[in-house]
């Protein structure tokens, strides 16, 4: 850091004439590019365009349906496998259905990494991958159901 010899402070140093018109065509561009990402953008276009599902409010009546897996371990016991266990998100799942129904031996994957992480619990010996619906009118859950999406039997 430079220091004035006058005064015992850090120098101070000012932007000539090219230097602010440089940093004002800098902040202009990224103006001009984030105004027009927030009319004419998509997602792939953050941050310079909206991240519309964080930008949009969520309709009060609808359906929302949510993946969710049921392991059955070897003494017969149904329970939860929560993605977090093996390392998958629900938006993963779901988007991995048509997969899953075509091909179901494809959960044998996730079976053996729940069996992985949890080498102290009875191994799965079934893996189902389901799907929850809450049908939903002025923020309101007015119905539930939840169907079988595919299943792995070892």
């Amino acid at each position: 850091m430079d220091r004035d010899t006058r005064h015992g402070g850090p120098t101070v140093r000012t932007l000539d004439g090219r230097g602010r018109a440089w940093r004002l065509a800098v902040a202009a561009a990224g103006l001009v590019a984030l105004l027009a990402g927030s009319a004419w953008g998509a997602d792939d276009h953050f941050p310079f365009g909206p991240f519309r599902m964080y930008a949009t409010a969520t309709k009060t009546t609808g359906v929302v349906a949510t993946p969710f897996l049921i392991g059955v371990d070897e003494t017969g016991r149904e329970f939860e496998v929560y993605g977090r266990e093996i390392g998958l998100r629900p938006a993963e799942l779901e988007g991995q259905y048509p997969r899953f129904r075509e091909d179901p031996s494809l959960l044998g994957a996730l079976a053996a990494a729940w069996n992985e992480a949890n080498p102290e619990r009875a191994p799965l010996v079934e893996l189902r991958l389901m799907r929850r619906r809450r049908e939903i009118v002025d923020s309101r859950v007015v119905g539930r159901s939840e169907s079988e999406v595919a299943v792995w039997r070892r």
